[in-house]
């Protein structure tokens, strides 16, 4: 990853943790210390991001052909 992609990321990565600190504190969850933060932080990895992350990675690799190298 070359500096602009990881500085791209990073500002992406703010903008998601500014929206999912909204959505827990929209929906009362626990936020008091590390581990209820952590908890909190998985839960949403779990509900909102790994599945997003999995239709975008299941879509490129359906593109693909056993012949079509990897980019």
């Amino acid at each position: 990853m070359n500096t602009e992609q990881k500085q791209a990321l990073q500002a992406h990565l703010s903008e998601i943790a500014k929206i999912l600190y909204a959505d827990a504190e929209t929906q009362a969850m626990p936020m008091e210390n590390l581990a209820d933060i952590e908890q909190t932080v998985r839960h949403q990895v779990l509900a909102h991001v790994s599945p997003e992350l999995g239709n975008f990675l299941s879509r490129h690799v359906q593109g693909q052909t056993p012949d079509t190298p990897e980019s």
